[in-house]
């Protein structure tokens, strides 16, 4: 099921539409394969959620995903030695959830020492070293560590240092768990609801690209652009936004078919153009219809050369709002020019 919340308007700037658009047989690419997840573990609520979330929702989904559960400790903390942090207590733990969920040979569990007994020393690169090495499609990680809510040293968010590091170095996308609840309840029987932050750029469409390979047949996708308020009648911008739309969600029914591991026809695709409100910022409004539509997850797109060549933030300033007023879950889409 395909939908518009307005009509649709003919077609203008093309030259705008394929500068932007990703091409059917990139397309066709991206959605291809199977999915490798890999998720930083260190037995915090948020990461467990996460684990539980890959297991119960993600990986049932295709037969041939695989999953990799990583945790790197630190032997001089012998205060954890009887509790629940203990590494070979969590790493029993983990073995123990994963062998209730999925065959072993779709799953591998690395726990290993820190490399140094420096304290300053983050175990993020080593993470995020592995992940990329393993060529991992998503990430899953929690939005702070065992210390819980902290402020980073990234623009003040309250982000831990190890995602603050994740977002500006992975190569896959990030699924980053804030909402432990939903995390935890999410099942594979369970209609997961997207909403996606969009507009004319193949980052913010590899958020669209991530969404549908996240998700199952009956689930919702909610492709979401806040006109401005200047926009008060379609404007080129939006009538071609609108048009890249339509020949995406047209291309999942008429040319995803041979698709080898997916079909992504049977999902609930919509695209909604909204007015902003008078008062509301751009992320306001789209938290907002996140909140009404229900949605798990919200998903914005980035490019990693932001940071890696041009010396930006990890996030653009709207995508960085939205993430933190919304308490829901979310994903980051990485898109690399070079994909």
């Amino acid at each position: 099921k395909i939908s518009f919340a307005l009509m649709q308007s003919p077609m203008r700037e093309r030259s705008v539409v394929e500068q932007a658009y990703i091409s059917d047989e990139h397309f066709k690419r991206l959605l291809d394969g199977s999915l490798r997840f890999f998720v930083c573990y260190d037995g915090s609520d948020y990461s467990h959620a996460g684990l539980q979330m890959c297991l119960s929702l993600f990986m049932p989904q295709e037969r041939s995903s695989t999953l990799k559960i990583m945790h790197i400790y630190d032997n001089t903390k012998d205060y954890l030695v009887g509790t629940k942090f203990n590494p070979e207590r969590l790493e029993q733990t983990v073995n123990d959830i994963c062998l209730t969920s999925v065959s072993k040979s779709r799953y591998a569990v690395l726990f290993q020492p820190k490399h140094t007994n420096d304290k300053d020393v983050q175990v993020g690169p080593s993470l995020i070293d592995q992940a990329n090495a393993d060529h991992s499609d998503f990430v899953i990680m929690g939005l702070v560590g065992r210390k819980g809510i902290k402020k980073s040293s990234f623009a003040g968010t309250p982000m831990g240092k190890q995602l603050d590091f994740a977002m500006s170095h992975t190569n896959g996308s990030i699924v980053v768990i804030q909402d432990v609840q939903t995390a935890t309840t999410l099942k594979s029987n369970t209609k997961t609801v997207f909403a996606v932050s969009v507009c004319l750029n193949t980052a913010s469409t590899k958020g669209f690209v991530d969404a549908l390979r996240l998700s199952k047949p009956g689930d919702e996708i909610h492709v979401v652009y806040v006109k401005s308020f200047l926009e008060r009648t379609e404007s080129d911008y939006t009538i071609a936004l609108r048009t890249k739309f339509a020949k995406l969600f047209a291309a999942i029914h008429e040319e995803m078919k041979d698709v080898a591991h997916a079909t992504y026809g049977d999902r609930v695709c919509t695209f909604h153009l909204l007015e902003k409100k008078k008062g509301y910022t751009t992320p306001q409004a789209i938290v907002e219809f996140a909140d009404d539509v229900g949605a798990h997850f919200i998903v914005v797109g980035t490019n990693v050369l932001r940071s890696r060549e041009k010396g930006k933030e990890h996030l653009g300033s709207i995508s960085m709002q939205i993430l933190m007023d919304s308490h829901k879950n979310f994903v980051i889409a990485h898109y690399h020019p070079s994909e």
